[in-house]
């Protein structure tokens, strides 16, 4: 084992995953508000405010982040849609990118089966994020392409959702965004593990 080696290389992935954190910190963005608020709170405060500033990813992290790009440059080198950024009430949206029908698709990787997500339904952050554009789009439907890792299968889903589920959590996303504005403006982060992501399916 060479440990410098992957060292360097995650050293350089960081900074790159910084670089892009930094002109995400411009606004709030949806997935900020389905995953961890606190989380979402370091990464939006300029350093010289608390001398603390972005939490750097996990090795892990690093390496599922990367899994997930490289998929989708491998999957649509062509598409000069990709990474779409929208807006809808002040908050930003950024789809993977727009099918030939002008529909908005999300990107997921798994090395969950997919006997077990067809079964027993899909991580609760990938149903938010598909809400999430559903409510901006106004939409009751979502395009979901799933890249299942072993044993290296694409499936395409169509997720549809009803007026009084996307009314639910039109409600939840609005209350977690009053809770992250409020926390940035007055300068203190939320309380830590209050405001975490449900916990997936694994």
């Amino acid at each position: 084992h060479d440990p410098q080696l992957l060292r360097e290389l995650f050293s350089i992935l960081q900074k790159g995953f910084d670089e892009d954190a930094e002109d995400r910190a411009l606004g709030i963005h949806a997935t900020d508000l389905v995953y961890c608020l606190t989380k979402s709170f370091f990464e939006k405060m300029p350093e010289a405010d608390l001398q603390l500033g972005r939490l750097p990813y996990t090795d892990q992290e690093i390496v599922y982040f990367v899994t997930g790009q490289a998929l989708e440059a491998a999957l649509f080198p062509q598409l000069e849609t990709r990474h779409l950024v929208t807006e809808y009430n002040g908050i930003l949206f950024s789809p993977d990118y727009r099918h030939l029908g002008q529909r908005f698709v999300e990107l997921k990787s798994t090395r969950g089966g997919q006997a077990k997500y067809e079964k027993e339904g899909f991580p609760e952050t990938y149903i938010k994020q598909m809400k999430n554009y559903c409510m901006a789009e106004g939409h009751l439907d979502y395009n979901l392409l799933v890249v299942y890792i072993i044993p290296a299968v694409i499936v395409p889903y169509r997720i549809t959702f009803t007026e009084d589920e996307l009314t639910e959590h039109a409600v939840w996303f609005g209350q977690r965004r009053q809770v992250l504005e409020y926390h940035l403006r007055v300068g203190t982060p939320p309380t830590p593990f209050m405001w975490n992501q449900e916990p997936e399916k694994q």
